[in-house]
Order: structure tokens, then C-alpha cells, then sequence
């Protein structure tokens, strides 16, 4: 991973970002914290061609834009990381984050379709569970896996 200040107009949210954690919401506290110090953590992105796509710092991002901020200070992931791989650090970065249940489910959904996370689909060749009981063991560990269990 390297760093880089990237021109925020640059910068694009996630898609899977909506659809884990809706809309983007900047609290007045986080636009006073920015204001007063600046970002304390840098926005993590992943570089698609001449643009980057967000993995961690939606908000942060949505902030510096209402600031008026032109520019963004980001770690700048691989280019070859995988689009599953991204999402997997998405739902990582925003494991501490306050989330609602319905996120938490979203998130456990989304890993579980990925193949990721405790209780993930079986791979291709791999013995896959026939059970209820055992589709049902995936979906609790995966959601356990989302609330921090």
C-alpha cells in the first residue's frame, strides 16, 4: 500500500457502500473534527484506472466535499486486489463502526454471497452441507462474524 494526496473529485464511494449502510451521513461532529485537525485517519481507496474507489472513509470523504476540501490524503490499495477482496475490507474497516442489526445482516448476506466470512458457501469441489441445520449454522456464524462474536 502506498499514500498519495488524490484530488477529491477523483475519489468515488463504493457501490456495495449504499447497499451495506445507506446514504452517507455527515455528523456535525465529524465536519468539526476535520475542521479543527484534519483527518486523523487516511481514506483507504483502491485505484481503478485513472480513478478510486473508496473502501474505508465514505464519510470522511463526504465531509472534506462539504468543506470544500480539494484534496484527500489516502493510502492507495493494489491494483490487482479483487473486487471480493475489496468488499471483505469494506465490511473489516466498518466492523467497529455503530451499526444497525439490519446492517449487520446486509453485511453477513454480502459475505456469505462472496464466500467469505465463517460459514461461507462452499467452494467449487468442495463438499457442500445438505442439512437445514447446517445452512442455518453458516447464517449464525456469518452474522456472529459481522457483530463481532
Amino acid at each position: 500500500m502506498r499514500s498519495s494526496a488524490i484530488e477529491i473529485r477523483l475519489l468515488e464511494p463504493h457501490p456495495a457502500n449504499r447497499l451495506l449502510y445507506g446514504e452517507t451521513v455527515v455528523s456535525d461532529e465529524l465536519l468539526q473534527s476535520i475542521s479543527k485537525n484534519g483527518f486523523l485517519q487516511r481514506v483507504i481507496v483502491v485505484q481503478r484506472g485513472s480513478r478510486y474507489t473508496i473502501v474505508s472513509g465514505h464519510a470522511r470523504v463526504a465531509a472534506a466535499r462539504q468543506l470544500g476540501m480539494d484534496v484527500v490524503f489516502c493510502d492507495i490499495m493494489d491494483e490487482d486486489v479483487s473486487p471480493n477482496r475489496v468488499i471483505e475490507l469494506m465490511v473489516d474497516h466498518n466492523r467497529y463502526r455503530e451499526r444497525t442489526t439490519e446492517m449487520r445482516a446486509r453485511e453477513a448476506a454480502m459475505l456469505l454471497d462472496l464466500g467469505s466470512g465463517p460459514g461461507a458457501k462452499a467452494k467449487p469441489g468442495e463438499k457442500k452441507r445438505k442439512s437445514e441445520k447446517g445452512r442455518r449454522e453458516d447464517r449464525v456464524s456469518a452474522v456472529g462474524y459481522c457483530i463481532g462474536g
